[in-house]
């Protein structure tokens, strides 16, 4: 049962990775804005919520 999950699993990861690649090869300008503002949002967001000491 565990090779039968480890096996899906794999092929899951392998499916993603290959579709995440594909995406990053033909990424246009637009998209590769919106993931750079989108990181530049998310650390704003977590630099702000952090605590102040020194």
């Amino acid at each position: 049962m565990s090779a039968l999950l480890a096996m899906a699993f794999g092929e899951y990861m392998e499916f993603y990775y290959t579709y995440l690649m594909k995406q990053w090869h033909h990424m246009t300008p637009g998209k590769f804005v919106f993931i750079l503002m989108t990181v530049a949002v998310i650390g704003f967001i977590m630099m702000r919520s952090s605590t102040k000491r020194i």
